[in-house]
């Protein structure tokens, strides 16, 4: 599952690469690999559950709301994208605020005595720095709640720190993925 959202957010970052050069059909495919990375990242946090919750019950049923809240905000805001339903740049903010959630649930995994006794460190400081730039993704939300359908329109806080939350979401998290894929077949 880690690998395959991996996979999943590479792909979505060379689709967006794609469109900025060449054009709206690699954005369309970009939209709903984004939307699938998130419901894999989603299914990865349940997946990941036990061994969090064995080390800290409380913390790990947080940590589970906050990847399912998340996945299902960012692929909501990919079906917004997709669709047309709503202008890219909301589609985004909602992408953005989705994997801001997803980061604190990384944050808050890779901090877990199980994570830090059982993976490399250079797993687990990957997946600290990863969660923390797809955390400024919460810096989405007031764009969200203030309507901002354009750049024009949305606080600036939400243009510029919570869409490069998005970053993190597309280069470093499937690095981690496919990292922790990885090391976990070894075991």
């Amino acid at each position: 599952m880690a690998i395959a959202a991996g996979v999943a957010g590479f792909a979505a970052l060379a689709l967006a690469v794609l469109c900025f050069l060449l054009g709206r059909p690699f954005g369309r495919m970009d939209d709903k690999l984004v939307g699938l990375a998130a419901l894999l990242s989603a299914a990865l946090s349940m997946l990941l559950f036990p061994q969090l919750r064995a080390q800290d019950p409380q913390s790990a049923w947080a940590g589970l709301t906050l990847a399912l809240v998340g996945g299902f905000v960012a692929a909501f805001g990919s079906v917004l994208a997709d669709t047309g339903t709503a202008t890219w740049f909301r589609a985004q903010l909602y992408v953005a605020a989705g994997n801001a959630l997803i980061g604190i649930w990384l944050i808050m995994l890779n901090r877990s005595r199980g994570a830090v006794d059982a993976l490399p460190n250079g797993v687990v400081t990957v997946g600290l720095f990863a969660g923390a730039v797809m955390a400024l993704g919460i810096a989405a939300i007031p764009g969200i709640l203030s309507g901002g359908d354009t750049e024009q329109s949305a606080p600036w806080i939400s243009r510029h720190v919570g869409r490069a939350g998005n970053l993190g979401a597309l280069v470093l998290y499937p690095l981690w993925c496919i990292w922790l894929g990885r090391t976990l077949l070894r075991f």
